[in-house]
């Protein structure tokens, strides 16, 4: 009989059945039960066997072998109750160095084996097990596994103690601080996302405010052009007025009766009747120069772009028929329409200077400049200028009646189709006109497409701005 020693209880230290290993009737069965699942290293674990003799006769040498499983060491095996049973007809049997013997069990007998095993290492959840043999009184032998049940052996580690006694003092304690601390992050959250609305109602209430404040910006500085833009008026309207009567439209007039005349004297085929209209021209031409000449102010429109193509128009004209101011046929041109006077009780005085040549003819520049007139105007280069009038008309008409579109309630329009008047090409004369100016002022300059717009809004095409 071997003493038995102290043993350390491990947590969960309850005896209950693992895997018991029964034989069917009338053979030997075995039963283990373990103390406990889960151990440390180094503690000690308790174990009970459970053998029956189930058959009919008497089983010899009945050896229960010391459990060989990894992790474990120090196995002791004894009967519970310190005593081998015996049996008639079996052998003494020698002592077993790794286990218990048992001499024999009669029919219906059994014992209780108990032992221990020490946790020496740290391992997962596995079997432990235990080899029975017997022989019976025939000679014949048999064996068995005997499953005492799992056991997890855990490595003794002073954390997972500490945190294993901080989780059984807190586990009563979990839901309510698992409460709190969702009440406290709940409500801040509440707060965060009410902040972030209100933050989000004051920004969309300053966009608000910033746009009401823009569009009262806006509303007073349109007010302050609209109140310029009458005052303007009300100072330019008379000036416009007066320029217009004393000399936009008799020079509208004059542009109108000049290209009418010339034009017939290009189509006239009786020389006679052509000589008489040429004279006519020739009077109508000068006559427009002559009121030109009187504006002595520049041109005086609404828009600065009408002006220089009306004014560019003009000059190119002079320049192409009548050549540059160095020329002497420019220099005729202009002692010729200081002699002009438009109004008809002077038609006749003037137009008796160039029926006939004087005695010397060199002293009449009328007479000059008509010689040159009946040699010019029928030439390439003399209708290409005279085209220029066109547009000069054009413009003009166009702008001198601008500052009565409120009065009338109608758009002026600017009249550009190709067949009217002359039957020239209008719109393709001033755009023709812009890229030269554009051409003069540099590459910064976009006076051709400002040229396009204005004409644009001329025709109605485009919304004023």
């Amino acid at each position: 009989m071997v003493a038995e020693e102290p043993v350390a209880q491990s947590q969960n230290e309850k005896p209950r059945a693992q895997g018991p290993v029964v034989a069917a009737e009338g053979r030997v069965s075995a039963e283990g039960v373990l103390s406990a699942t889960k151990s440390k290293v180094g503690d000690t674990l308790r174990f009970w066997i459970n053998i029956h003799n189930l058959t009919s006769k008497t089983v010899c040498t009945l050896k229960l072998r010391t459990p060989k499983v990894p992790g474990y060491e120090n196995t002791q095996l004894e009967p519970a109750t310190g005593d081998t049973p015996q049996a008639l007809g079996c052998p003494n049997p020698a002592a077993a160095a790794d286990g218990v013997t048992v001499s024999g069990l009669r029919s219906g007998q059994s014992i209780a084996i108990q032992g221990t095993l020490k946790a020496a290492g740290a391992h997962d959840l596995q079997n432990v097990e235990a080899f029975l043999s017997w022989v019976s009184l025939d000679g014949a032998k048999s064996q068995t596994i005997v499953v005492l049940g799992e056991n997890q052996v855990e490595a003794d580690s002073i954390w997972k103690s500490f945190w294993q006694g901080l989780y059984e003092g807190l586990k009563d304690f979990a839901l309510p601080i698992m409460l709190a601390v969702m009440t406290y992050y709940f409500g801040k959250w509440d707060k965060e996302r009410e902040d972030a609305r209100q933050a989000a109602e004051a920004a969309q209430e300053e966009k608000r405010r910033q746009a009401e404040n823009k569009r009262e910006q806006a509303r007073k500085e349109a007010e302050r052009i609209r109140t310029w833009q009458a005052e303007t008026w009300k100072q330019m309207l008379p000036k416009s007025h007066d320029l217009a009567k004393q000399h936009y439209v008799p020079i509208a007039g004059s542009i109108e009766e000049s290209l009418d005349a010339v034009w017939g004297c290009l189509q006239e085929a009786d020389p006679q009747r052509r000589g008489q209209k040429e004279r006519e021209a020739f009077y109508e031409i000068m006559v427009l120069g002559a009121r030109v000449r009187g504006l002595k102010e520049a041109l005086f429109f609404k828009d600065r772009v009408g002006e220089m193509l009306a004014a560019r128009c003009f000059g190119d004209y002079l320049s192409g028929f009548f050549g540059s101011p160095a020329e002497e046929s420019r220099r005729w041109y202009g002692q010729a329409t200081d002699l002009c006077r438009p109004e008809t009780k002077a038609k006749k005085g003037f137009m008796r200077r160039f029926e006939a040549p004087p005695p010397q003819a060199k002293s009449n520049p009328v007479w000059e400049c008509w010689c040159f007139f009946q040699g010019q105007y029928s030439t390439p280069a003399g209708k290409a200028a005279l085209t220029l009038l066109a547009g000069f008309h054009a413009v003009l008409t166009y702008e001198m009646n601008r500052p009565y579109e409120h009065w009338y309630q109608i758009p002026e329009k600017l009249v550009l189709q190709q067949d009217a008047y002359w039957g020239f090409n209008v719109e393709g004369i001033l755009n023709r006109i812009a890229a030269e100016i554009q051409a003069e002022e540099g590459i910064k300059s976009d006076f051709a497409a400002q040229t396009r717009d204005y004409l644009a809004r001329g025709k109605g095409e485009l919304l004023p701005p």
